[in-house]
């Protein structure tokens, strides 16, 4: 017998209006245990200023050393997907987003990918 097939999933966190340097308190809470292979955002419109964010899963960063640089938008609608250092995630937390940087006046979101 093989190995426990996995299921593919994501979690999709958008923000109300346009994000500048902070924490948005819009909480993403999980439904299931999973592990996150990607993190990617995108925006509803071009932008010229460049983005960075980090994402937190119960207030605490999930990590960027080991992707070599956090989620960010620089002049486009979709960024680079980066895996964070902590990918593992229980039922029941919480995902946040902090723009590190960057002002963007449209809606800003994130992806995050995973598989349980």
């Amino acid at each position: 017998m093989g190995p426990a097939a996995t299921t593919a999933g994501s979690y999709q966190w958008t923000s109300q209006n346009g994000v500048t340097s902070s924490t948005l308190s819009r909480r993403l809470y999980t439904d299931r245990a999973g592990t996150i292979t990607g993190v990617r955002l995108f925006a509803n419109t071009n932008t010229a200023a460049s983005i960075l964010v980090d994402v937190l899963k119960n207030g605490v960063s999930l990590g960027w050393v080991g992707a070599g640089a956090a989620p960010s938008l620089s002049a486009a609608y979709i960024g680079t997907e980066r895996v964070p250092d902590t990918v593992s995630f229980a039922k029941g937390d919480y995902f946040t987003i902090d723009v590190g940087s960057g002002t963007y006046e449209g809606r800003l979101n994130a992806i995050i990918a995973f598989t349980y």
